[in-house]
This record gives structure tokens, C-alpha cells and sequence, in this order.
């Protein structure tokens, strides 16, 4: 066998292993899809101890992704939030649509926003193309 192709099917074969062992989590919430053209988002409902995951949708041929902005009106934020790349949803379509996905880590009971700016990682001063902010609600299990 080829040695590219010997080394195709690893890759498959350690991509399908981590998919399975993400399935067996089952501290972890389904993933929430939010929506950025809807101006009210719903709130998150979280809890103390279990990750959340949410998906941003944009297009990947034009150079935005989403980032996360931090909440700097709660203190200490009972929140940690970290990127967890981007997926393509249409594999047939270049530059087509993408999900940026994120998770959400609530630490103690709080509440507050949740603010994701749609930008090009290399305008730094310039204005975001989209913001979404989505309000979140932590209790203890």
C-alpha cells in the first residue's frame, strides 16, 4: 500500500477514535446552535460543573471567525469560555459555511452576558462585522 495512503487511513482511524470518546462524554451538554441574526437571543440556562458548547455560524472564504469578548461587567465571571475551532458544515462547497464552536465552563452560580464579535483576526481597531450577545443564567446542579 502506498505510503500516503497508509497514512490517510491512520488519521481516519485516530479522528473516528477521538469522535467516539467525544460521544461517551456524558458530563457534556448537546451542543446549542445560536442564531446571530436574531437580536434577543435566548438565555443559557447553565450549570455549576457542565461544559457547554455553542455554534456560531459564518461563512469561511471571507476571513471572519468568530471571537470571544470578554465580560468585564462581572466580577469574578462565573464563566470561562474556550474556543474549540471551527467546522466546516457543507465539505462540497470552497469558502462555504462554517460553525465556529465554543465551550462554555460555568464555575459558580452568576449570571451575565456572553458577547462573540464576527471580525478578520488581522483588523485589529476595526469594527466587527457582527455581535451577538447572549445572556446566561449559572445555577448548582
Amino acid at each position: 500500500m502506498p505510503p500516503i495512503t497508509l497514512a490517510c487511513r491512520a488519521l481516519a482511524v485516530a479522528f473516528a477514535a477521538a469522535s467516539l470518546a467525544a460521544c461517551d462524554a456524558p458530563h457534556r451538554a448537546s451542543p446549542v446552535y445560536v442564531d446571530p441574526i436574531v437580536s434577543a437571543q435566548t438565555m443559557l440556562d447553565l450549570k455549576v460543573g457542565t461544559p457547554q458548547t455553542i455554534s456560531l455560524p459564518a461563512h469561511g472564504g471571507t476571513g471572519y471567525e468568530w471571537v470571544y469578548v470578554r465580560d468585564t461587567t462581572t466580577q469574578p465571571i462565573p464563566v470561562s469560555v474556550h474556543p474549540k475551532g471551527s467546522r466546516t458544515i457543507d465539505p462540497g462547497v470552497s469558502g462555504g459555511p462554517r460553525e465556529w464552536g465554543f465551550e462554555i465552563s460555568p464555575a459558580r452560580p452568576g449570571r451575565g452576558t456572553l458577547t462573540f464579535e464576527l471580525r478578520r483576526p488581522w483588523e485589529k481597531n476595526g469594527q466587527a462585522a457582527q455581535t451577538v450577545v447572549i445572556p446566561y443564567l449559572v445555577d448548582r446542579d
